[in-house]
């Protein structure tokens, strides 16, 4: 995933689970995040490359173009991130991700 999808994607359910109700979450990784130590499920060092202050980065407020990329992928069920990662994931998978015109494919002329 491109690296800065990676982050702000880590970001959102923090921000999801904070909404209203400010209970402490058992699978939430932020804990491991702020203190910096792998815990059974997670390990911090990737995304600690990329930001230092865990704490400062979950208490701000992702940007309205932010959550609206998202959310768009949330809700279409489509991967976030550049063109290498879509590529990487569709080899991988061996199915098309992107986007595709609508409507039934043209059958290929029989001859």
């Amino acid at each position: 995933m491109a690296r800065i999808a990676r982050v702000i994607a880590s970001r959102y359910p923090h921000h999801i689970t904070q909404r209203g109700n400010r209970l402490a979450y058992p699978w939430s990784s932020a804990h491991a995040h702020i203190t910096g130590k792998d815990d059974k499920l997670v390990m911090v060092s990737p995304l600690l490359e990329m930001v230092h202050d865990w704490r400062g980065f979950l208490s701000s407020a992702a940007s309205d173009k932010e959550t609206a990329e998202l959310r768009k992928h949330e809700r279409t069920g489509r991967p976030l991130g550049d063109e290498s990662f879509i590529e990487k994931l569709e080899g991988k998978l061996g199915r098309v991700l992107r986007i595709q015109k609508p409507g039934r494919k043209k059958e290929e002329q029989k001859k």
